[in-house]
């Protein structure tokens, strides 16, 4: 699996201070429907060993940091693309070649 951070990504993780990505699925329990989505956020150096051991997650590691994928599968493609996305003052963090 290849991994490609895009630059506006690699800024805005240097701006905030850290160099690993999560991956994981968000889901709503509150509604008749049931939505998941993929979720990304950046994390911390003290958050890696938590996601590592208590959560299981798996890591590959980059040149950057790590990208740490959830225990359970996911359909992962050859390459993988992370950028972000602005939009005044939100950012979200998007990635290309990952589905549920």
């Amino acid at each position: 699996m290849e991994i490609e951070y895009s630059d506006a990504l690699l800024a805005y993780m240097k701006k905030r201070k850290k160099n690993h990505v999560v991956i994981d699925v968000a889901t709503s329990d509150t509604s008749d429907f049931e939505v998941a989505e993929i979720f990304l956020r950046l994390a911390s150096d003290k958050e890696l060993p938590y996601l590592k051991e208590k959560k299981r997650f798996r890591s590959a590691v980059t040149e950057v940091g790590e990208v740490l994928l959830p225990p359970y599968r996911l359909h992962v493609g050859a390459r993988i693309r992370l950028d972000v996305k602005n939009w005044i003052l939100f950012h979200n963090i998007t990635v290309e070649g990952i589905e549920l």
